[in-house]
């Protein structure tokens, strides 16, 4: 991470008081039954952070889902985060839900939201889901283990990595890398002028739409599946059953859409 720390939160479960005086709001903890039968430990937590000169949003996750959403006109960072810990006891969730938070680090050019957890990840199980917004400008880095990811009305570079997960970029004016092992990636893009977007999937379909006057060249890959092109003018065409190369527009951008097991589908709207 680039540029020396100016602040650093920390908000553990133990700390809530704290946490809830400085900060923001917390919800309240409860003991319950999950689906499948184990013992369940739930805890939310929300937090607000205003902003000074961070440019960027990194998100590191494990296991949840991931939810972020620009807002236009907003000066903040807002979290909120639903952590859940289950176990075959009661006792062991609870013990679990001790040695469970989330780091929440002010850099000078960044905010950090990370998910802090013992090394074991079966026995107990942990997940948490984030749901958080940030101003439209802001760029978005996010990793993750396992859990979808989702976000919506950004104006800025966004990255994603994740193992396992489905990926939902919409509304999204810039750059974009997404990289997914099993998962299927839906995106509605607007490439800046040389602009790039580069979305791959181990095992998963992609679908893309584009304005019909996007500018780029435009590669498309699969091993097991087919290439479609919908609404899309392209030139310097070359097809064959699995890829497809071309150029839309004046080919000012790059876009790479690569896939092992799936389909890819890119659609062009007025």
């Amino acid at each position: 991470m680039v540029g020396r720390a100016s602040r650093w939160v920390k908000l553990g479960l133990v700390h809530l008081l704290l946490a809830a005086a400085a900060a923001g709001s917390t919800g309240c903890s409860g003991d319950i039954l999950g689906s499948d039968g184990l013992a369940m430990v739930r805890q939310e937590y929300e937090f607000g952070l205003g902003l000074a000169y961070q440019y960027l949003l990194a998100i590191d996750g494990k296991n949840g889902d991931i939810s972020v959403t620009g807002v236009l006109g907003s000066d903040s960072v807002h979290v909120r985060a639903v952590l859940e810990v289950s176990a075959a006891t009661l006792e062991e969730a609870e013990a679990g839900m001790a040695q469970f938070w989330v780091d929440v680090d002010q850099y000078d050019e960044a905010i950090v939201v990370a998910t802090a957890q013992p090394l074991e990840i079966e026995d107990p199980n942990y997940v948490v889901n984030y749901e958080i917004t940030v101003p439209a400008v802001m760029g978005t880095e996010i990793l993750n283990i396992n859990g979808s990811v989702t976000l919506a009305h950004m104006v800025n570079s966004v990255l994603v990595r994740t193992g396992s997960g489905d990926v939902r970029l919409d509304d999204i004016y810039g750059s974009v890398a997404v990289q997914v092992w099993n998962g299927n990636i839906e995106a509605d893009l607007t490439l800046p002028f040389q602009g790039t977007a580069d979305i791959a999937a181990g095992n998963g379909n992609i679908e893309l739409a584009l304005p019909r006057n996007t500018s780029a060249w435009l590669v498309a890959t699969t091993a097991h599946g087919r290439v479609d092109v919908v609404n899309l003018e392209l030139t310097s065409e070359v097809r064959t059953s699995r890829s497809l190369v071309g150029t839309l527009g004046a080919g000012h951008g790059r876009i790479r859409l690569s896939t092992t097991n799936g389909g890819i589908r890119v659609t062009g709207y007025e």
